[in-house]
């Protein structure tokens, strides 16, 4: 399963995607995610620029532990996207470190995405604006409006061609 990890300023949210969705409730007795589009377990951290990899890696240890799930034989892949350039570096270093096995994908300035962005200056935008874009798109191929109310609200255009 994809094990995705959405870094905002103020929170961070973490997916893990697959193909299997469990019947069982989550560890708190809540029903689990509805399984649409192949997420399975969602959580919300806060946004810590301070935490080290270490860190990171025990986070998302626990969380997937709490649901009955080993990271090292759950997870197949991670994916980042982030807007907090030093957490971003921190989830690198702990994929480096504790998941090297694992394929990772960071998503940021310069990333090959197949979507054009006509903005005067690329790479300026955020990797989470670049993420909506993405996956919306796949969702719903066609002329999109995303808006993202994260921290800031900010809306996105996608043309009929992507």
């Amino acid at each position: 399963m994809l094990l995705a990890i959405d870094v905002g300023n103020t929170e961070t949210l973490i997916g893990l995607f697959g193909d299997e969705v469990p019947d069982a409730p989550d560890a708190m007795g809540f029903a689990r995610a509805s399984g649409e589009h192949g997420l399975n377990y969602h959580w919300r951290t806060s946004t810590v620029a301070e935490r080290t990899p270490d860190e990171h890696a025990m986070v998302l240890t626990q969380l997937l532990d709490l649901e009955g799930l080993d990271l090292r034989t759950a997870v197949t892949a991670i994916a980042i996207c982030s807007s907090a350039p030093a957490v971003t570096s921190q989830l690198r270093r702990m994929a480096g470190r504790w998941f090297s096995d694992l394929d990772l994908t960071v998503i940021g300035p310069g990333t090959k995405t197949g979507m054009a962005i006509l903005y005067e200056n690329p790479r300026e935008v955020g990797a989470d604006r670049i993420a909506d874009a993405i996956g919306a798109y796949d969702l719903y191929p066609g002329a999109l409006v995303i808006v993202d109310m994260g921290t800031a609200t900010v809306f996105d255009v996608i043309t009929e061609e992507g």
